[in-house]
């Protein structure tokens, strides 16, 4: 049986979408993966993210689409990353303002990617350079896995807003509210701060922590995309990892619950 392989990509624009799956009828014809694409994952009468991160778990490869650096797209990357898939990331970086915000995130700069303007370019690269077939080629090695499952869950993660605003102040008291007088410690990333730039330094915050909570920019806020982005990866390894997870959104912002 061919192995299964994750393409994950947004829902627009239009033009993007056939690009991502005219590729995949290409490689599908190469008879050498099995390309499954996020809308076949079975949503009717389900929870979305349930469905997809099941057809995730399914797959031992993961490829996606960074164009435009879609939220969903992120958090199923960091899913994928915490359940040690092999990655195989693609981006147009020609598209707006990809290349720079992809830049601006740093927590993946130093993952590879392919570059690509067309549906060839894609199938193309895919089999010029396919997947590492060595599973161990993954962004967090199996060690880490049992680590963390073992691992005693002693604190919060608190990831803060970049603005000071008044949710952002009511967030703060209330975490101290409910963490006083507890043995949780609560550990922050603050990025008006020093904050976190090593991916594998939020993997450790995130493995020793019970939870794991959020706070996303609203999006008529400077930045508020990178921002977001970077959070919703997180995010992503959080709930992969297990964690339980709490996302707060500012007002004005839209829940990307389709792609």
């Amino acid at each position: 049986m061919m192995e299964r392989c994750f393409f994950a990509y947004p829902s627009e624009p239009p033009g993007l979408v056939e690009a991502v799956e005219d590729a995949m009828a290409i490689i599908d014809q190469y008879a050498v993966v099995t390309p499954v694409g996020w809308k076949s994952a079975g949503v009717t009468g389900r929870y979305v993210i349930k469905a997809i991160c099941d057809a995730i778990d399914s797959c031992g490869i993961f490829c996606c689409d960074l164009t435009g650096m879609n939220p969903n797209v992120m958090f199923e990357l960091g899913y994928a990353i915490a359940h040690r898939k092999r990655l195989w990331p693609f981006m147009d970086e020609t598209k707006g303002t990809t290349k720079s915000d992809f830049e601006k995130l740093r927590l993946l700069r130093s993952v590879g990617y392919v570059k690509y303007v067309n549906q060839y370019e894609i199938a193309e690269a895919f089999s010029k350079e396919p997947p590492s077939a060595n599973v161990a080629e993954t962004l967090i090695d199996a060690g880490r896995v049992s680590d963390w499952e073992r691992a005693e869950q002693t604190s919060i993660f608190a990831l803060r807003s970049r603005y000071v605003t008044p949710v952002a102040l009511a967030v703060s008291r209330e975490l101290d509210r409910a963490l006083r007088g507890s043995s949780l410690e609560l550990l922050t990333d603050d990025p008006r701060e020093a904050s976190l730039q090593a991916l594998d330094l939020y993997i450790q915050s995130i493995e020793k922590s019970f939870g794991v909570i959020l706070h996303l920019s609203a999006r008529d806020r400077p930045d508020y995309h990178v921002h977001n982005v970077k959070y919703s990866l997180i995010a992503g390894i959080a709930h992969g990892m297990g964690r339980r997870l709490l996302m707060v959104a500012e007002e004005p912002y839209s829940p990307p619950v389709n792609k």
